[in-house]
């Protein structure tokens, strides 16, 4: 998702690279970029309007720093109106809750998914809990672990994988 949102905005900030100050016309073509790439990720609509229309409360008329484009000033709104709405505290991995609970590892390539999911799941795997996944790929082979490998062709998506 980080990836196609990356691409798309490039050229939105090429657009905006010899602007001194945000207009409301350059934030409404960056935003649409972000909600069209939000969407195609299945990002729930009521959870993007709310994002970007947050963005744009902050974005427009904003002054621009001399040292960075507008261009990096969107990047920078929008990393920090993620940081905030993904939360800036560490908190508790809270498993007790009526099973199945349910965990997304998404993220930018080489980001350290994989490394953080198998360290995680090794911590989890005990004999008294149940862990499942759905992966695409398949890793590492891990002991106790009931392991789902995605396979579009057939019908097996990662939205499928979660409903068995």
């Amino acid at each position: 998702m980080f990836q196609n949102l990356a691409s798309r905005l490039s050229g939105v900030f090429d657009k905006l690279r010899h602007r001194g100050v945000l207009s409301e016309d350059d934030v409404n073509a960056t935003l649409r970029e972000i909600r069209q790439a939000l969407l195609e990720a299945d990002v729930a609509l009521p959870a993007v309007k709310q994002f970007v229309e947050q963005i744009r409360e902050k974005a427009v008329g904003q002054d621009v720093v001399r040292s960075i484009t507008p261009g990096q000033m969107v990047v920078k709104i929008v990393h920090d109106h993620l940081v905030d709405f993904l939360g800036r505290e560490v908190v508790e991995l809270n498993l007790a809750t009526q099973p199945p609970a349910v965990l997304f590892m998404v993220g930018l390539q080489g980001s350290g998914k994989t490394t953080t999911l198998y360290t995680m799941l090794d911590i989890l795997n005990t004999p008294e809990v149940n862990i499942s996944t759905t992966e695409d790929p398949i890793e590492y082979q891990m002991p106790r672990i009931n392991q789902t490998q995605v396979k579009a062709e057939i019908g097996l998506t990662f939205a499928n994988g979660l409903r068995t």
